[in-house]
């Protein structure tokens, strides 16, 4: 029978901090030791023999023999050892002698686990001052080792690998890496952080970058960890065609604030002798009484940049500086924003930037009236930085025009059920504005306009359950509004752009700026259908009619709102847990499409589908010369548990022409991971040329604090 002892062994614990209470000492030195058998030899020497196990200040070490020898305050221990700390580390060793402090001492035949994932396999190891353990000729490795294997898929060979307790580092000397046992790189020195530390000086996962624009590159990323709230990274990308890139990512963090700070500087060929970068300034600070200020500051050196680096596909670039506060029942907000267009059509200085935006916004309930009420107040200002007052760009806008704007808007919501389900709503609002134009030769001068609408609005839900257990739902629904004309001659230029669909088919104005107002009399109509199965399948569909008494011409063709009677619009979706489907259509009555789109997104354990096709006629209003006729696939497929395979394409149907494509391979385990992908952009332009990139990584996990993917599967 196994005997539990506990006895108080001060030389096997390290001595308490100073000033500790003795209690506190003699607490801290206790350990648990568990044997079969136990003797006392010439009152100096303990044995501690069969199944030995020892419980110290977290720590469990097991061995088959233990003797602990007070004359020379040492431990010999005689393996198999496992020692765990409880944390994620094992030590399992043949042998070891060890000062009963355990500060000083020789593990033979050991192996070190660290953070569940790095291997190393060492003659001996060394611990010396509590804080060094020596591991000589040594093997690091984080893969799996499959029986009828004899090397690992990657492993570093040091002639000594040195961990350190205090600063958490790994240091390897005359280093080399092996691949299934091949040598492919010889590493005089190596640091890395042990495993588990989250943030530590050093490189980063390199790639390679192939590219028929830039040539042949690599980018060696470097981290420095400046303070535990301040770190730069720093990413140079070299070319074989005299390229030069200097990549930067700046970050802090205060109690109430954030910054990021991250760009690049470019030398090459594409544009040489000129310094070609981009720089993006983000960050928000938590200011008194609960507001926030944000902003997100972007520029860049030429309007090819982002393309040719592939870092973005944007071509109107927003810089936003905001202040916002948001309560239960207010929202303030003021922002400024600058846009920096990189369009060939499009002069900067004919943009109206920057744009300033105030508003406060309340709700509240109305007394006697019943209902809500909502007050809102905007203060709004946009200047050109040229002073032509014609439209030599005929674009529809003058060049210099400058813009402000005062607005006040009330509008007021009731709603009632009658005992048969009728739900009745009743909505008013009132609008005031005051616009200031300057620098246009046609509205030049002051306007003001007093809009009031009021809406009637109806639904009569029926519900039903199929003998299936299905819940289906069908809901007809009319709203009749009253508008007058607007006659206040105010230009529209924030309102260009408008969606007709299922949101704002019961709305009072779907513009979706301040500029034009929705005019005249007029009804919606529509009819909601929703099936909710047993089995989680949720099937819902809306369509919809607008009639008027007089047309609208202020609505584009695309919108399909511009006669007296408008388009249909049809809408259709279905979903399921990891499944979504929507298709949104504007349908002429003679059956011809206005404005089409369908969008399919899948998730699993199989992995990811993200489909859509777009359709829409051609509208000058909107910037559409030519109809627009597009597809877009994002897709991953998981293979097996280790290979991933992903693809993306962009294709125009109207021109018949591939916009974008590419395809990548991950393979990922518990030790390794590889990533190559190859992309094509077609599209070209004065700025940028059409691109082929080819792109490869390999990161080998388990060094530094990279997570392990699944374990291979070992099949002798």
């Amino acid at each position: 029978m196994r005997r539990l002892l506990r006895i108080c062994v001060l030389a096997i614990g390290v001595v308490a901090a100073a000033g500790a209470t003795r209690a506190q000492e003699a607490e801290e030195a206790l350990a648990t030791l568990v044997a079969d058998e136990l003797a006392i030899e010439a009152d100096s020497r303990l044995v501690a023999d069969g199944s030995v196990e020892v419980f110290y200040r977290g720590l469990r070490m097991t061995a088959s023999r233990l003797v602990y020898d007070r004359t020379t305050e040492t431990l010999t221990i005689e393996g198999p050892i496992r020692i765990d700390d409880g944390k994620g580390d094992v030590v399992v060793a043949e042998e070891a002698e060890l000062s009963t402090d355990l500060r000083q001492g020789i593990l033979r035949s050991a192996r070190l686990v660290m953070g569940d994932q790095l291997q190393i396999a060492a003659n001996e190891v060394q611990r010396v001052d509590g804080r060094y353990s020596r591991m000589n000729r040594a093997v690091a490795s984080s893969c799996r080792v499959c029986a009828g294997e004899s090397v690992p898929l990657w492993e570093i060979r040091a002639r000594s690998i040195v961990q350190d307790d205090l600063r958490q580092r790994l240091y390897f000397e005359d280093a080399s890496l092996r691949v299934v046992g091949v040598p492919v790189a010889v590493i005089p020195r190596l640091r890395i952080p042990s495993p588990g530390v989250e943030r530590a000086t050093g490189f980063l996962v390199p790639s390679v970058v192939t590219s028929s624009l830039l040539g042949n590159g690599l980018k060696l990323p470097y981290f420095i960890a400046l303070s535990d709230d301040r770190d730069l990274t720093l990413t140079p990308f070299v070319t074989d065609r005299d390229g030069r890139t200097l990549g930067f990512r700046y970050r802090q963090a205060w109690a109430k604030a954030n910054l990021s700070f991250e760009g690049a500087i470019t030398q090459d060929q594409i544009l040489p002798g000129e310094i070609r970068g981009y720089g993006d300034v983000t960050g928000s600070v938590i200011l008194p009484r609960d507001y926030v200020l944000t902003f997100d500051i972007l520029g860049v050196s030429d309007p090819g940049y982002l393309l040719d680096y592939d870092i973005s596909d944007a071509d109107r670039l927003p810089s936003v500086v905001s202040v916002t506060r948001v309560q239960r029942d207010e929202i303030v907000n003021a922002n400024s924003v600058y846009w920096q267009s990189l369009r060939e059509s499009e002069d900067n200085s004919t943009l109206p930037t920057p744009i300033t935006h105030v508003s406060w916004a309340s709700r509240f309930a109305m007394p006697g009236l019943g209902g809500e009420g909502n007050l809102e107040v905007q203060v709004y200002g946009a200047a050109r930085a040229s002073s032509l007052p014609n439209d030599a760009n005929a674009d529809g806008v003058a060049d210099g025009r400058d813009t402000q704007r005062g607005s006040v808007a009330f509008d007021w919501q009731r709603t009632w059920i009658s005992g048969n389900g009728l739900l009745a709503s009743a909505q008013a609002s009132i609008t005031g504005d005051v616009y200031n134009i300057a620098q246009d030769g046609s509205y030049n001068g002051q306007f003001q306009r007093l809009f009031p609408v009021g809406a009637l609005e109806l639904r009569w839900p029926f519900s039903r359950t199929t003998a299936g257990g299905a819940l289906q739902t069908l809901e007809p629904v009319m709203q009749a509004v009253l508008a007058p004309q607007d006659n206040s001659g105010i230009p529209n230029e924030d309102s260009t752009l408008v969606e007709f669909d299922e949101t704002n088919l019961l709305s009072l104005d779907r513009f979706p700026g301040w500029d034009a107002v929705e005019t005249g009399p007029h009804l919606n109509l529509g009819l909601n259908w929703s099936h909710a199965t047993t089995g989680g399948w949720i099937y819902s569909a809306t369509a919809g009619k607008v009639l008027r008494v007089e047309a609208d011409e202020q609505f584009s063709i695309a919108s399909g709102l511009t006669s007296t009677v408008s388009d249909w619009l049809a809408v259709f979706q279905l979903a399921r847990e990891g499944l979504a489907f929507t298709n949104r259509a504007v349908i002429t009555d003679e059956a011809s499409f206005t404005k089409a789109e369908s969008r399919l997104d899948a998730v699993g354990s199989w992995g990811s589908l993200g489909a859509s096709y777009f359709w829409a006629v051609a509208d000058e209003s909107e910037g559409r010369d030519i109809p627009s006729n597009e597809i877009f696939l994002d897709a991953s497929y998981q293979v097996t548990p280790a290979w991933n395979a992903t693809v993306l394409g962009r294709y125009d149907l109207q021109a018949s022409a591939p916009i974008r494509a590419g395809v990548g391979v991950q393979y990922r385990n518990e030790c390794v991971a590889v990533d190559l992908s190859l992309s094509r952009r077609y599209t070209s332009s004065t700025n940028v040329d059409p691109s082929t990139d080819f792109g490869i990584s390999v990161d080998l996990l388990g060094l530094g604090n990279s997570d392990s993917g699944p374990a291979r599967t070992c099949w002798r």
